[in-house]
């Protein structure tokens, strides 16, 4: 399983960019939760347990829907004070 991951401005792929979509992540805790950024994260998974924090460094991923790019992202997303508020290392 994973989570899903929306970024508050459009990404661009580095290779065409056209804006990216879909990001996803296993580093949170896999239980098809929808982190949006800039909002408070989480606190309950669908089971009503609690789920722990995500940690300051996390990667998320999406492959870039252009036809003739399709090329695979990976990124690191930065926590501060609870919230997801960036993304870094795009490439």
């Amino acid at each position: 399983m994973y989570d899903d991951y929306k970024t508050a401005h459009e990404i661009p792929c580095p290779r065409c960019r056209m804006p990216l979509r879909g990001w996803q992540g296993k580093k949170g805790p896999c239980a098809l939760l929808n982190y949006r950024q800039g909002e408070p994260m989480p606190d309950m998974d669908l089971d009503g347990e609690n789920v722990d924090p995500l940690p300051d460094g996390f990667t998320i991923y999406t492959e870039c829907s252009q036809a003739g790019c399709r090329h695979w992202v990976v990124a690191t997303g930065v926590v501060s004070n609870g919230r997801w508020v960036g993304l870094v290392d795009i490439h």
